[in-house]
């Protein structure tokens, strides 16, 4: 865990949960550098380069509405350095999981258990799902449904990354908004 976060207690669907949020200073970093790269864009299955050359850290804000679509997410591609995954998925019964795929980021050796898929179960709210994730050069960290959920992974590029949306099995209308974090970012 990288960013220090503030852990509050809050009521969701009746039961009362631990959420996770980074701290408010945190916060205010990212949203005075933020831009917005998609405003309710739709994009229809397959994957679509939205972002190039991302070599500092970033945080992105991402509102993903799978509507028919049964995956969904963000792919950071390393080229021949790895990619790693962060999506979405439902089942037919239409539970739906957060995830955070690193099977392919980066070439570690120390471990065979580090090609990981981690995931959480996360239903969607009012249709969406919303997503802060912040990225620097060894981790990956987000923050789902307002801190219901938090994944954290390490992974290991090898160079700046693309970044893509992608959708399977039908459209995702997504909000994307990124701020550079890097110390050359002003």
């Amino acid at each position: 865990m990288s960013l220090p976060r503030r852990c509050d207690l809050r009521s969701i669907d009746g039961e009362v949960r631990l959420v996770q949020a980074p701290v408010r200073a945190v916060q205010a970093l990212v949203g005075s550098r933020s831009r917005v790269v998609l405003d309710d864009v739709r994009l229809g299955p397959g994957t679509t380069r939205v972002v190039t050359g991302l070599d500092e850290a970033v945080a992105l804000e991402v509102e993903l509405r799978p509507e028919a679509a049964r995956r969904c997410g963000l792919v950071l591609d390393h080229g021949r350095g790895g990619r790693t995954e962060i999506g979405y998925e439902r089942d037919p019964e239409g539970r739906g999981w957060v995830y955070v795929d690193r099977g392919d980021s980066g070439a570690p050796t120390f471990s065979d258990r580090f090609t990981a898929r981690h995931r959480a179960p996360l239903p969607l709210r009012e249709g969406a799902l919303r997503l802060q994730v912040f990225l620097d050069r060894a981790s990956v960290e987000v923050f789902a449904g307002d801190g219901e959920r938090v994944l954290t992974d390490l992974v290991f590029p090898t160079g700046p990354a693309d970044l893509a949306v992608f959708a399977e099995g039908g459209a995702v209308l997504v909000r994307l908004g990124l701020a550079r974090l890097g110390r050359d970012s002003g």
